[in-house]
């Protein structure tokens, strides 16, 4: 998020849905109302997500030993899938609707 800032791609890196704070990869993943709900909802426990911003592939790591790695498909899709929606509604300016998610 801040690199597209920094290219000046997006103004302003305050949450557009709640404006809870600043938007980095952590909060648009995990901790927006929706993306909870998606976690809980899938029963993966998620650890160590604030460490994700200094160092992803280290971080994807400890979550890959904490996740089975049966369920470890399930958790990319749920993570792709959220981060996919961040973009259509930043980039397509799209409304941000649960229906669309579950089909």
């Amino acid at each position: 998020m801040q690199k597209l800032r920094r290219r000046k791609v997006i103004d302003d890196m305050t949450c557009s849905c709640y404006v809870l704070g600043p938007e980095d990869t952590a909060y648009v993943l995990f901790s927006r109302t929706f993306a909870g709900l998606v976690w809980v909802l899938s029963g993966l426990l998620v650890l160590a997500i604030a460490t994700y911003e200094s160092g992803g592939f280290t971080w994807l790591r400890n979550i890959y030993r904490a996740v089975v790695s049966q369920a470890f498909a399930l958790f990319l899709t749920i993570f792709w899938g959220l981060w996919v929606r961040n973009n259509m509604h930043i980039f397509e300016r799209q409304q941000l609707k649960c229906m669309r998610w579950w089909q």
